[in-house]
């Protein structure tokens, strides 16, 4: 079957190039000039089906391109691009074997053209069974493009997948003596040897780095720390202590023996060191951050030390936020709010534009119900991070809390300001919503109404707009089909909550619907409105107009014990329902 297929597939492709040449041929015979050129020049046809065969490829008729460059072999097998365009169209159609072959005849015929051994390299390289070939193809391209480094850490890898360690030695040398000695490449050959249990080459190595450098403390501080990660303890504090008595502060060195106390269980010592990386001015912030958080994975149950170590150091380093803000990640974790308090605000002293410490003092402001706090923070929040839209709506919050209505709205305007396309747009309608309760505390009710029907704009199913608007509309007894649309909503979306079960009740009420308004206002009392005055003296105000007067008058009597209407007291001493 599979020879039927390559028959037709070559009968395919013998009528092409057929086609193919009585169409050139006849190009040819329309132009003498051309006719001319390449009649009795085979280098100049070869030139000419080449660039035709690039054409048609860019074209994207790789058909017609392929018949063109198997052409061009025709005329000129000695020449190694057509092998080289035959190769990658064999590739685009999966045809490894093919491709294979094109670009092996490709770098035959052009050794030193790096595309095509890098091809060919490829070529083997996606097929497993030939893995052996391509490190040799490899091989051959670091020789021949002595130049390209990347070609030698190529050859690397591929040894390391074999776990060819002699070959990744070689190859390192051969690096080294190219690039020089490096703490790279070192550190890859001490890798190596103690893969291959040679032991006393790996640590000679790095002695050899050290002996390169010997100006350079870091190399033998790195000594240190692979004597130490080796189990080689003794050897890495006799160097660690040379190195330190030549230059006592040298943060490497002190973090390195801070990492031998540690391994150690020397913990005064290991204490020690910390506290003198906390002073050194020469030690970089990351060295600090990662030592705290080393002492902070050893010594988790000692919270009071591990404070008592972020304090110091936060005094060692008043100018630095890094430190403090670790700090405070490590209290929240140990769930003492109280004490990240403090910290944050220490935060925020040093860096005002800190948006995440902000936001968790505002956190925590919010938790202790601190409209003053919550305003300070949002106020400054809004300065210091404009584009931030959380301080905006806590801070209009805030203001109507304190009933500071004028404020609430302009804090909604410059919100609305700021919103855009990234916005969600719930929250840019619980921005017109807390516009519409600053309206409705000024009682300001075209501008209330207003603003609630832009919030149920931007989101139709804002249960809080609509149970607001619906019971400012009962209030004053204006559109209450369309309250009592929207009620209903609220109630079939939370069927519990007592609020919008109260809301629907007093609408049914004021429609005159009093059994059905019955059914929810109980239904209100058994969700939590039984703490409410205002519901229970809704519910008193049903019971009467059903005629349960009795049962009116208990309402009203616990109503107001817990607080309500303006004229419950006349309905108790009147014993009924008196309209506001």
């Amino acid at each position: 079957m599979k020879r039927s297929v390559l028959r037709i597939v070559c009968c395919m492709s013998l009528f092409l190039l057929i086609t193919l040449k009585v169409n050139a041929q006849e190009k040819v015979e329309k132009d003498s000039v051309l006719l001319e050129t390449l009649v009795g020049n085979e280098d100049r046809k070869y030139s000419y089906y080449f660039l035709e065969g690039m054409v048609q490829k860019n074209k994207g008729n790789l058909d017609d391109a392929y018949a063109l460059f198997t052409h061009c072999i025709e005329i000129d097998p000695a020449k190694a691009e057509a092998y080289y365009q035959i190769g990658a169209l064999n590739m685009n159609m999966n045809q490894l074997p093919d491709a294979l072959t094109s670009f092996q005849k490709a770098v035959q015929l052009d050794s030193l053209n790096y595309w095509y051994n890098e091809s060919f390299f490829f070529a083997l390289y996606n097929s497993p069974e030939n893995e052996e070939e391509a490190i040799k193809q490899l091989e051959l391209m670091t020789h021949r493009f002595p130049d390209k480094s990347a070609l030698q850490f190529q050859l690397l890898d591929l040894y390391a997948q074999s776990q060819d360690y002699d070959k990744i030695i070689a190859g390192l040398n051969q690096l080294e003596r190219k690039l020089g000695k490096s703490e790279q490449i070192s550190m890859q050959k001490f890798k190596v040897y103690l893969l291959k249990n040679e032991e006393k080459k790996a640590f000679s190595e790095m002695g050899d780095l050290v002996s390169t450098y010997p100006n350079d403390l870091k190399y033998q501080v790195i000594l240190a720390d692979l004597y130490l990660n080796n189990g080689k303890k003794k050897q890495a504090l006799t160097l660690l202590n040379k190195v330190l008595e030549q230059d006592p502060d040298f943060p490497m060195a002190i973090y390195a023996l801070a990492n031998y106390y540690n391994e150690t269980d020397q913990k005064e010592k290991y204490i020690s060191e910390l506290e003198k990386i906390l002073y050194n001015p020469k030690a970089e912030m990351d060295l600090k951050l990662n030592l705290m958080r080393q002492y902070i994975f050893k010594a988790q149950e000692d919270t009071v030390q591990i404070m008592g170590l972020f304090e110091k150091a936060i005094e060692l380093n008043p100018a630095d936020d890094q430190i403090p803000m670790l700090y405070t990640q490590y209290l929240m974790s140990q769930k003492k709010e109280k004490e990240t308090k403090p910290v944050l605000e220490h935060i925020l002293k040093l860096d005002p534009t800190n948006t995440p410490s902000r936001l968790m003092l505002l956190g925590m402001a919010i938790r202790e119900d601190d409209y003053k706090k919550v305003i300070e923070i949002c106020e400054g929040g809004i300065l210091s991070s404009p584009g931030t839209i959380e301080f905006y709506f806590y801070l209009a919050i805030a203001y109507n809390q304190a009933e500071d209505y004028e404020k609430l709205l302009s804090t909604v305007s410059q919100a609305l300001a700021v919103v855009d396309e990234s916005t969600p747009k719930e929250l840019i309608s619980d921005f017109y919503a807390l516009r519409g309760d600053g309206y409705h505390s000024l009682s300001q009710y075209d501008k209330l109404y207003e603003a609630y029907d832009k919030a149920l704009e931007y989101n139709p199913t804002n249960s809080g707009v609509l149970n607001n608007y619906a019971y400012y509309l009962s209030i004053q007894r204006k559109d209450l089909s369309k309250a009592e649309a929207m009620s209903k909503k609220t109630v079939e979306a939370e069927p519990k909550n007592p609020t919008f079960l109260d809301t629907y009740a007093w609408i049914l009420f004021e429609l005159k619907r009093y059994t059905e308004a019955k059914v929810y206002i109980d239904a209100a009392l058994e969700n939590g409105g039984n703490e409410s005055g205002v519901v229970i003296e809704h519910a008193g105000d049903i019971y009467f107009k059903l005629g349960e007067k009795e049962k009116a008058l208990e309402y009203w009597i616990q109503a107001e014990e817990l607080g309500a209407g303006s004229m419950i007291t006349s309905k108790i001493k009147k014993k009924k329902y008196i309209a506001e």
